[in-house]
Formats: structure tokens, sequence, C-alpha cells
């Protein structure tokens, strides 16, 4: 049985490591993005072959299974130099991010088995900035989560969403200074708590 004062402190860790993964970004500016949706797999050397368009953050960009190729781009500002710099970036869906030759970096995800707060969006770009660098791009993304789409129980058979039902936004698509040491206390604090 847990007592008011157990409550009392795991609420105050809750709120400290809250504020914490707060200042994780120390600043951020948006990357321009444009995108291709396609519904079959496109590889890395026939993305050019899409036509893309702009799009923003909060905008949809993909349902149910749908495939999009995202193009991103931006300078580092030169204010940014000796910080280490990430894209965030989620696709609501999954993605695999790739560098402008095609050498795959990293996946990303909105979702993960051990919470709602641990997503994988940051992608560690430059270790130390020297300012100015100019970040280039890839990302091939799927309008699902990680276990797939969201299946009804019981769907009538004319339901149209039946075999699943998945939307797909633009959340996140940002170029940022970095803080590595608090990135990391968040992340004790988190296992710890």
């Amino acid at each position: 049985m847990v007592d008011n004062f157990t409550r009392l402190y795991l609420r105050r860790i809750e709120h400290f490591l809250q504020r914490i993964e707060s200042q994780i970004v120390a600043e951020a500016i948006p990357l321009q993005v444009e995108f291709a949706r396609t519904r079959r797999f496109v590889p890395f050397a026939e993305r050019l072959r899409l036509k893309y368009r702009p799009i923003s953050e909060d905008e949809l960009w993909g349902r149910t299974w749908q495939r999009a190729w995202f193009h991103l781009r931006a300078a580092v500002p030169e204010s940014w130099r000796g910080y280490p710099v990430v894209a965030q970036l989620n696709f609501t869906g999954e993605g695999l991010v790739f560098d402008h030759e095609g050498h795959p970096l990293q996946g990303v995800s909105s979702g993960s088995a051990f919470g709602k707060e641990f997503t994988r969006e940051v992608v560690r770009l430059i270790p130390e900035s020297r300012g100015g660098e100019r970040v280039e791009l890839w990302v091939e993304a799927v309008a699902s989560s990680l276990f797939g789409v969201q299946l009804k129980l019981d769907p009538a058979p004319d339901d149209p969403a039946r075999f699943g039902n998945f939307e797909a936004r633009l959340e996140k698509a940002r170029l940022c200074r970095f803080d590595e040491e608090l990135w990391h206390l968040w992340l004790d604090g988190q296992t710890l708590l």
C-alpha cells in the first residue's frame, strides 16, 4: 500500500522530470519539408521521380498503410556553434531517416512498447556544431504505428475501416540545439521512477 508521502514524492519527481523534458531541446527552428505520397514502396534511388509538395507541422500526410518520402532541409544557426544539433522528427507513423547520399541514419517512431512518453523522434546529426552547416535529410515513412493500425473488435461487413484505420500527421519537423546532459538525466529519472 502506498502512503500519502510516497504519492507526494512520486508526483514531485514527475513534475521535476516534466520540467527537465521541456528544456532538453533548448532551441528549435522549423525544417523546410516537402513530401510525396505513394501507395507502394519506392527505393531511395527512385525517390526523385515522385512529385513533391510542401507540408507543415500538424498537416495530414497519409492514411492507413500509405507511404511517403519526405525531403527536409535547414541551415544550422551561427549561434549554435559548439552545441550538439539534432533533428526532432515525428511523422505519427514509422519512418527511416537517410542522409542526402542515401545512408540510413536511424528509424523514427511516435510510439513505444514501454509507454506513451517514450518516442524515437530525436536524430543526432552534429556532435558539435560550427554554425552555418547545411542539413539535408530524406525520410521514408509509412502510415502505421509500431504494431500496425487500429482495428475495431467487431466491425460491420460494410465498414470502410474494417481492415484497420490510421491517420498520419507531420507532428514535428525541427532542427534543434540539444542538451545531451539533461536528456541523460531525464532518461535516468524515468528509469528510476
